[in-house]
């Protein structure tokens, strides 16, 4: 097997490694830091988002402008839609505060389109 990149992010709990196929970009989050990183692979680019709280887990929306760029998120108070680039969030929050203990939460879309998340231990 050959290595074909490395990325030297320091990420202090990185998670969630997700490739969002229509981009060619490959997204993930860093918990404790509260960082959302997406590479894009064609362009060898890394691009870090400042986000407002511990992110812990999150799925792609389907959306034919939304170019990879709409999330729903897994955070620290809740589930919400999260823009990165705009650097907005809205929708849910405080499902009973599910993600009181955010490193230990879960989540990913399942086939049908859902977004599950939920404590893994």
């Amino acid at each position: 097997m050959q290595l074909i990149t490395t990325l030297r992010v320091a990420n202090i709990l990185g998670e969630g490694v997700l490739w969002h196929h229509p981009t060619g970009m490959l997204w993930w989050t860093d918990i404790q830091a509260r960082q959302l990183f997406r590479y894009d692979w064609a362009h060898k680019t890394l691009q870090r988002y400042a986000v407002p709280e511990r992110l812990a887990s999150f799925g792609f929306v389907d959306d034919c402008n939304n170019a990879g760029n709409k999330l729903i998120a897994a955070f620290e108070s809740g589930i919400a839609l999260y823009h990165p680039d705009a650097q907005t969030s809205n929708g849910w929050r405080d499902p009973n505060r599910v993600l009181h203990m955010c490193a230990s939460m879960t989540g990913a879309v399942d086939r049908q389109g859902r977004f599950w998340a939920g404590h893994d231990g």
